[in-house]
């Protein structure tokens, strides 16, 4: 919880954790000051971990929100963040992730049977079991924000060690393009068979 003039103070940590802004309140009654500032901040936030626990929705959340493209994405970001606390919140939030559902599909070519996500680029996102790596954040070339992003989203902590595979529909796999990194750095991938790109947007 923050005070609404000192949001800026974390605006690079909005992704990591639930921030929500102390509301005003007209009464002078503290008991009743913070159970109406508690009360609808837990409900959200509790709305919000019910949503997370599913595997299935846990896969969209964790999209990395500055690599993956779409529309979609970039408004359950904003829902989660300045927005978290309008009405409609569950609703909205079910709504997004739905839409985001919309974009899972197989590839083209049979020997491929798992589900990506696709963007609008397009490119194709497989969240991985496998373990092998994990999200770099030494101080430099990382900001201080990067470790928080790397574990956490939006107040849940998440398997740091997992990524997702990108790659795209073609035979053999290659990938191009220009990628913002996790503390706002540029990759370029020039014909990568694919990339392993953590939640945070590590590569």
């Amino acid at each position: 919880m923050i005070d609404k003039d000192s949001r800026h103070l974390v605006r690079f940590y909005e992704d990591a954790y639930f921030i929500a802004e102390i509301p005003e309140y007209p009464g002078s009654v503290m008991q009743n000051q913070v159970n109406s500032t508690l009360a609808p901040i837990i409900r959200h936030f509790g709305n919000f971990c019910r949503l997370f626990d599913s595997q299935k929705n846990q896969k969209v959340f964790l999209l990395p929100l500055d690599i993956f493209e779409a529309d979609e994405l970039k408004r359950l970001r904003k829902r989660l963040t300045t927005l978290k606390m309008e009405v409609g919140f569950a609703e909205d939030i079910e709504a997004i992730i739905s839409q985001i559902n919309d974009r899972a599909r197989p590839k083209r070519q049979k020997r491929f049977k798992r589900v990506y996500f696709v963007d609008d680029r397009p490119l194709w996102y497989h969240f991985g079991l496998e373990q092998h790596a994990r999200a770099e954040n030494g101080i430099p070339p990382h900001a201080e924000h990067c470790w928080h992003t790397s574990c956490f989203r939006f107040g849940r902590r998440f398997d740091c060690q997992r990524h997702f595979n990108v790659d795209d529909d073609s035979n053999p796999t290659k990938v191009y393009g220009s990628f913002v990194t996790c503390h706002g750095d540029t990759f370029e991938a020039s014909g990568q068979s694919h990339l392993n790109v953590f939640p945070n947007g590590f590569i």
